[in-house]
């Protein structure tokens, strides 16, 4: 059995989880922003469950990272 070739290597990966931790920096900062315009405290929960949830997403995506650093080979 041939052995498969992934395709992409291990600094395109890292490159697109760093693209992806970007883009949850910024949702988060955008939220963070958002906060202290609102006047309901329902939305005002509802935008901290998403800063929690994104601030999840960068955690996840950190070791993913390291992850894929660490074990990937090309």
């Amino acid at each position: 059995m041939k052995k498969e070739i992934c395709p992409m290597s291990k600094e395109d990966i890292i490159f697109d989880f760093k693209k992806g931790l970007e883009a949850e920096y910024r949702a988060m900062g955008l939220c963070e922003k958002l906060l202290p315009l609102l006047d309901h405290e329902l939305d005002k929960e509802d935008i901290n469950k998403i800063i929690e949830d994104e601030k999840e997403h960068i955690e996840i995506t950190n070791r993913l990272i390291g992850v894929v650093d660490k074990y990937f080979t090309d």
